[in-house]
């Protein structure tokens, strides 16, 4: 447009609004109208390259990263994480306070900064859904778990809701990459009431706290909950109350990053290809997860087995000391048959919880 001579005989075969604009004005316009309208037409021809689109799309609508696939796209808008990086972990079904995100067919995306990731649910949870999540929790300095209703805490049954499954694989993840990144990160439960009573939070924490533990020592792991994660609980039942939990959840992912001891500038696309490289060589999302209930057996099972056993040997190292030392054991017989049937059952009514899960025995 610019490289032709601006002449009302020009031939246009399809002129477009800018050109008709130019060719309508007189040859007797002041060159200040001819050069306003040259600005606009370059403005409009810089708003239209893809450069600016990108731009556009990173600072502000939501920005697919990983989809049903599972692959991690390529094109991923340029972001420092220097000031740290939030992560919102959405209940599918579920509408969310904390994110315009309304498509669930975008397992992780992108939205003003903070990285949207598609939760667990009860049928299962694929192997694209394990990837993001598991990426979120090694790259994410503050995470916000959404969808947490009263009735899944106050339940006897949480550790089998699609939350325990969810952070189940967050665990899992953070436990096998703790190595890279010496920083605790910022856990905190949403839940969808006015207000958290001192009872329901206290529930939660107990909860949360012991299925960590069992995935710690499913991945045999010693490591406490306190070293890796700093837990709060939130209610959120009011856009206000999600703009509160949002800007604590900065607050504290900023205050992480600073203490971190790198010194170099990370690039969020960079740090997501890495990950995710790592995540894929490790093979951790590939295993099909467990349900919660599951690596809680586990426990419950090595804590009896544990118990008891010290029980058995604290009894038997009395009779082995009586024999050392040449002296009869009175009643062994009967003690011993006592011993063995009260150690059985004491193992088999803490075992309960186990009975019927034939998935335990491997472990």
């Amino acid at each position: 447009l610019f490289a032709t001579p601006l002449s009302p005989n020009y031939p246009l075969s399809k002129p477009s609004k800018v050109a008709k604009l130019i060719m309508s004005t007189s040859s007797s316009s002041s060159s200040s109208t001819i050069t306003s309208i040259l600005f606009l037409a370059a403005m409009l021809l810089c708003l239209s390259s893809p450069s600016v689109s990108a731009a556009a799309s990173s600072n502000g609508a939501s920005h697919t990263l990983m989809d049903t696939s599972g692959g991690l796209r390529l094109k991923i808008p340029t972001i420092s994480t220097d000031e740290g990086l939030v992560s919102i972990i959405t209940s599918p079904g579920a509408k969310s306070l904390l994110t315009s995100q309304e498509n669930d067919d975008n397992v992780l995306a992108l939205e003003e900064g903070t990285l949207i990731c598609r939760g667990a649910t009860l049928k299962g949870i694929s192997a694209a859904e394990r990837s993001a999540l598991a990426i979120t929790s090694v790259v994410s300095d503050a995470v916000v778990v959404d969808g947490i209703t009263v009735g899944d805490v106050q339940a006897a049954g949480w550790k089998n809701t699609r939350h325990a499954r969810t952070l189940t694989v967050l665990f899992r993840a953070r436990l096998a990459f703790k190595d890279m990144t010496t920083k605790k990160q910022a856990l905190i439960l949403c839940i969808k009431t006015d207000e958290v009573s001192t009872s329901l939070e206290k529930t939660l924490r107990q909860e949360v706290k012991s299925l960590f533990e069992a995935t710690a020592a499913e991945a045999k792991e010693s490591v406490s909950f306190g070293d890796l994660f700093d837990l709060s609980v939130a209610a959120v039942q009011s856009k206000g109350q999600a703009q509160e939990i949002l800007a604590t959840a900065k607050t504290s992912a900023s205050q992480i990053a600073s203490s971190s001891s790198s010194e170099s500038a990370t690039i969020l696309a960079s740090l997501l290809h890495d990950v995710n490289e790592r995540i894929k060589d490790s093979g951790i999302a590939s295993i099909a997860l467990d349900p919660p209930h599951i690596a809680q057996a586990f426990v419950a099972i090595s804590n009896a087995h544990t118990k008891q056993s010290k029980s058995a040997r604290a009894k038997i190292a009395g009779w082995k000391s009586r024999a050392a030392r040449g002296l009869w054991t009175d009643g062994f017989g009967a003690d011993a048959e006592a011993m063995r049937k009260r150690i059985l059952s004491s193992f088999d009514s803490e075992t309960l919880v186990a009975a019927g899960l034939p998935l335990v025995a491997p472990y």
